[in-house]
């Protein structure tokens, strides 16, 4: 017989309800990826906690070899729409902000054929999705 186990809130706080946190079950099965975004702003804070999300993501020795390079200036968004191979490029012009993963692989392991930066990127990644959508915020 399997005990029953108490659902803890997750420890990422949501904009759902001030002062409501969206349990982590939930902000999982609420997760999807947007193509269409408003153009209404983010706070820095809400930025800084999100980005804080994907850097406690385990990595290979906690190298940490994952670096985001946040992009605000809607010139530069629109020119990294133009420069990625995507039917959905455009989105990039109205998001507040483009976030872009980049890794040193040199950061992380290699062990049995495999570079593990690509894994550690995908759970920081993550992370950094996950974060959004407790935020109440949309990624793709």
């Amino acid at each position: 017989m399997h005990k029953k186990i108490k659902r803890r809130k997750s420890c990422i706080q949501s904009i759902k309800k001030k002062g409501e946190r969206m349990e982590l079950y939930e902000t999982i099965a609420a997760r999807r990826s947007i193509r269409k975004y408003k153009e209404d702003p983010v706070a820095r804070e809400t930025l800084d906690r999100i980005l804080d999300a994907a850097r406690l993501a385990p990595s290979w020795c906690n190298r940490q070899c994952h670096r985001y390079i946040v992009i605000s200036d809607p010139a530069t968004r629109k020119t990294l729409g133009e420069l990625i191979d995507n039917p959905s490029a455009e989105c990039y012009e109205k998001a507040p902000y483009a976030l872009v993963l980049c890794a040193e692989p040199s950061d992380s392991g290699f062990n049995g054929g495999k570079e593990y930066y690509l894994v550690d990127c995908g759970i920081s990644m993550e992370h950094l999705v996950l974060a959004a959508t407790a935020e109440g915020l949309g990624t793709c």
